[in-house]
């Protein structure tokens, strides 16, 4: 049931742990593939007892061993690693020995910032000694910040000549809350996860540590391979333990539902690889990020662009429908783009609650996020019914309101109603300043995908023929009008 309003609400924050990615071992580019290699300078540090990376310019396929050996030894006397969040503007850095180390303008510190690979405004923000990493005889690690513009960790400021520990994988931003530049490796606690990662994953894939993103049941970080170290993954990571019990099952149908899958609008799987600790599955590395962010930062997308969007994963869903699998898990943090800025191609991903199912089967399970959620999995005697696919043409109908209107039609923060009444009743909003500009056509789409009534409710087919997305290639002045 949608009602017209003039007030607005926004789309709200995720509740998924986000982190930017950097580079944590050296990626050395094979000759044969030079476009993807850096031919730009990398800012030298002085000699001192930590040291650089091995450049990551181009190199001999016969260097490239060599090349992993010197950073494995360096690597092997080390306590520490900075790794760039940009590495096109910062290189990787080793942190050893007991000495205090400085990083600021100063040619003579042990790292000293490149004038020439930063934008003059980057490089003024840095003070001629910004902060110390230093070792303590405890074994604690600590920064110091001595700047003007500040030093941040995991974008909280330390104030100038406090210090602050470094832990495993926190990120050092420098003159601005946003502006990250390092990622702190601790060798000890490295070490200590490639020891428990499974064997057929080390042997094929070269790690690297940053989270990328964290989830219900895990984190994801790139990964490269390593007979073709251009070649970048995403390898999503679960640990294994009472806490991760109950969702084993559900890595186990994510494996093997994706290995069957080969679709342009789904994210591939390549490999698994399972172990006493953990459980690995290797993906195809989308570089765009999530559709959630997409929206957040840049608002609701332009009809003619929504309906292109929404086409693609109609196309998607109603693949893995045809094969009898429901997502049930369908939401904007789920959805990967080809580009962060100028998307043109979406995908589905984290098939973690996915099933095979039967045309008849029916699902009883309560699973899946809840703003997005479809009436007859929220009615306990409805769900003891169980419910069918359809309960994904629910979830897009969200996806859709939300790329449409930028924000949800059910929302957690309206302090009159209870979210769980608002998605029974399928009471949603047209804020009149948001859709009063958005078609009939669109509006008719998503009523027909938020109908409680899920026999009633369009299904994915039905939907792709809808005149919203049926027609959506069709010039606006040769479009049959709606009545």
């Amino acid at each position: 049931m949608a009602t017209n309003e003039s007030s607005s609400s926004s789309l709200g924050t995720s509740s998924r742990s986000h982190k930017t990615s950097s580079s944590l071992e050296p990626t050395p580019q094979s000759s044969s593939n030079p476009t993807t290699s850096s031919s730009e300078p990398t800012p030298q540090s002085s000699n001192s007892a930590s040291q650089s990376l091995p450049s990551t310019k181009p190199i001999e396929e016969e260097d490239y061993q060599e090349q992993i050996a010197t950073a494995n030894n360096i690597q092997n006397q080390a306590w520490g690693q900075l790794n760039p969040v940009n590495p096109v503007r910062y290189s990787a850095f080793i942190l050893s020995g007991d000495t205090e180390m400085k990083f600021g303008r100063h040619p003579d510190h042990d790292y000293a910032f490149d004038k020439e690979m930063l934008t003059q405004q980057e490089y003024l923000n840095i003070s001629k000694t910004h902060f110390t990493i230093k070792k303590d005889a405890d074994g604690s690690i600590n920064i110091k910040d001595l700047s003007s513009n500040g030093t941040f960790v995991n974008r909280t400021k330390i104030g100038k000549n406090n210090t602050y520990p470094l832990t495993h994988l926190c990120v050092i931003g420098m003159g601005l809350p946003n502006h990250d530049v390092f990622t702190f490796i601790n060798m000890a606690e490295k070490k200590k996860e490639e020891e428990r990662m499974p064997e057929g994953f080390k042997e094929k894939y070269i790690l690297e540590h940053m989270i990328l993103g964290e989830g219900r049941q895990g984190c994801v970080k790139k990964c490269f391979l390593k007979e073709q170290p251009n070649r970048k993954f995403a390898v999503k990571v679960l640990t294994k333990g009472r806490s991760l019990d109950s969702h084993i099952s559900d890595f186990s149908y994510e494996a093997s539902i994706l290995s069957s899958v080969e679709h342009e609008y789904i994210v591939k799987v390549f490999d698994c690889f399972e172990n006493e600790h953990y459980l690995y599955m290797v993906m195809e590395f989308v570089q765009g990020g999530e559709l959630f962010d997409f929206v957040k930062n840049k608002g609701a997308v332009d009809e003619r662009r929504a309906a292109k969007f929404f086409k693609q994963l109609l196309e998607g869903v109603a693949y893995l429908h045809a094969k009898g699998i429901t997502h049930r898990d369908l939401k904007p943090e789920n959805i990967l783009l080809n580009h962060k800025d100028n998307p043109s191609i979406l995908k589905v991903t984290d098939f973690g609650l996915s099933r095979f199912v039967s045309e008849t089967s029916l699902m009883e399970s309560l699973v899946g996020t809840h703003s997005y959620l479809a009436p007859e999995i929220l009615s306990p005697s409805k769900r003891a019914k169980g419910y069918t696919k359809k309960v994904d043409s629910w979830s897009l109908g969200c996806i859709l309101f939300i790329l449409l209107g930028g924000y949800p039609p059910f929302s957690s923060e309206d302090p009159d109603h209870d979210l769980d009444t608002l998605i029974m009743k399928g009471s949603f909003t047209f804020h009149e300043e948001r859709w009063a500009h958005i078609s009939q056509n669109a509006k008719e789409l998503v009523q027909g995908l938020l109908t409680v009534n899920e026999e009633d409710r369009l299904s994915v087919s039905e939907a792709l023929e809808h005149p919203f997305i049926a027609e959506s290639d069709v010039p606006p002045t040769k479009r049959r009008k709606s009545s």
